[in-house]
């Protein structure tokens, strides 16, 4: 699933490089109805419909291992999104691994660089 979740990403937000072909939207066109209930719900929460799109990016351990072992190009995207979460999960489970491999402390080092990356949690 995080394969399919960093494609689609990399996908809208144009990493790469051949153009999807979009579906259009012109029956659609013109037929919002203003929904004064929905407004209301965001007046004064500093939240707005507009504006850029935050990209926020979920790992797993398969994730994790694939970007620093830069064997696919998902750090393009990483570079790009706002924040990368490592789920609790997910540290524990390659902490696990680190404690019974023959890299752990070399791992562990590798691991501290990520998560000291800006953006990262």
């Amino acid at each position: 699933m995080n394969r399919a979740l960093l494609e689609a990403l990399a996908r809208g937000v144009g990493l790469q490089g051949q153009a999807q072909r979009q579906r259009d939207l012109g029956d659609i066109a013109g037929t919002w109805k203003k929904d004064p209930a929905f407004d209301q719900g965001h007046r004064g929460t500093g939240q707005s419909r507009r504006g850029t799109l935050e990209v926020r990016v979920a790992l797993d351990t398969n994730g994790y291992v694939d970007s620093v072992a830069a064997k696919r190009e998902p750090s393009n995207l990483l570079e790009k999104a706002d924040s990368i979460h490592l789920p609790f999960v997910v540290l524990a489970e390659l902490r696990a691994g680190f404690a019974v491999g023959r890299r752990g402390s070399e791992n562990e080092r590798v691991l501290g660089l990520f998560l000291g990356k800006p953006g990262c949690r």
